[in-house]
C-alpha cells in the first residue's frame, strides 16, 4: 500500500517489553512500599521508592516509543518524531549513571560508619530476600524474553531499525 508506514516485528516486541516492565515494576513498588511500610521496614521501603523511580523511567520510554510511531506531518518534524526513542535511550543511561553514583556513596559511608542495626532483623532479612527474589525473577523474566528481540539483523536495505530506547530500558532491567 502506498502510504504506509514501514514497520518491523521488532516495533511490536519494543512495545510489548515497555509495557510488561511498566507495569511489572509498578505493581513490584507497590508491594516493596506496601511492606515496607506496614512492617516498618526502611530498607524495603527504600527499594520500594527505588523501584517506583525505575517504574518511572519505564513509563517514559513507553511513552517515547508510543510518540516515536506516530505518523506526523512533515513540514512540522523535519527530523522526524523517531529521534525520540534516542532521547529515551539517553534518559535511561542518565537514570543508570545517576543510580550508580548514589548507590555507590551510600555503600562507601556504609563501609565507613558502619550499617544500621536493623538489618539483624530476621523479618527485615527475610522480607529483603523474598522480594529481591520476586523483583530479580522478573527483571529475568522480561530480559531473557526479549533479548532475542533486541538484536540486530539485516534487511539490506541500507539503514538500521535498532531501537536505543528499547535497548536502554532493556539495559536498565538487567543491570536492576
Amino acid at each position: 500500500r502506498r502510504g504506509s508506514a514501514h514497520r518491523h516485528p521488532q516495533d511490536s516486541a519494543a512495545a510489548t517489553m515497555l509495557t510488561r516492565l511498566t507495569f511489572g515494576c509498578g505493581v513490584i513498588s507497590i508491594l516493596l512500599i506496601f511492606v515496607g511500610s506496614v512492617g516498618d521496614q526502611s530498607v524495603l521501603l527504600s527499594e520500594g521508592l527505588h523501584s517506583l523511580a525505575d517504574t518511572f523511567c519505564y513509563l517514559i520510554a513507553w511513552l517515547i516509543d508510543r510518540k516515536s510511531r506516530m505518523q506526523l506531518p512533515k513540514q512540522e518534524f523535519p527530523f522526524g518524531i523517531k529521534r525520540l526513542t534516542v532521547l529515551g535511550g539517553f534518559f535511561n543511561g542518565c537514570f543508570l549513571a545517576t543510580s550508580v553514583l548514589f548507590i555507590s556513596l551510600e555503600n562507601i559511608s556504609q563501609l565507613v560508619v558502619g550499617s544500621d542495626d536493623e538489618l539483624d532483623d530476621r523479618t527485615v532479612i527475610f522480607w529483603a530476600i523474598t522480594v529481591g527474589c520476586i523483583e530479580f525473577s522478573f527483571n529475568l523474566w522480561v530480559g531473557l524474553t526479549h533479548l532475542h528481540d533486541n538484536h540486530g539483523h539485516s534487511h539490506a536495505h541500507g539503514h538500521s531499525h535498532d531501537d536505543a530506547n528499547a535497548q536502554g530500558a532493556l539495559l536498565h532491567c538487567f543491570t536492576d
